[in-house]
């Protein structure tokens, strides 16, 4: 039996090839999903959902050291490790007035109490 849909045309096959290629294309570019500018949420926003290559230099081999891996390694041990941490400012939605703490209460014991 022949199909009679146009999917099974050239065309349509093309059209559907190319778009499929710009779709990857998108989704692998390095710009897809980081932000131009990098912030800590401050008072008043949510979490950060932050890729790890925005808070280290050296993600990878921070979270290797955290999990151990490589500490049994009788052939090679480990070198002595160094985290190179990237500074993100934070970003506030508002300014928050300092607070206002009391002086440290001192009683008087040069006095007499009251006498009700």
């Amino acid at each position: 039996m022949a199909s009679t849909r146009n999917k099974n045309t050239r065309g349509n096959y093309a059209m559907e090839l190319a778009e499929n290629i710009n779709t990857q294309d998108y989704l692998l570019k390095p710009e897809y999903g980081l932000a131009e500018k990098t912030y800590n949420p401050g008072n008043g926003l949510g979490g950060a959902h932050l890729p790890n290559t925005m808070l280290a230099n050296n993600a990878v081999d921070i979270e290797s050291f955290l999990r151990g891996t490589g500490t049994t390694n009788l052939t090679k041990p480990e070198e002595t490790f160094t985290a190179d941490l990237n500074c993100v400012k934070s970003l506030n939605t508002y300014q928050r007035e300092p607070a206002v703490v009391a002086q440290p209460f001192k009683a008087q014991t040069d006095q007499r109490p009251l006498e009700r």
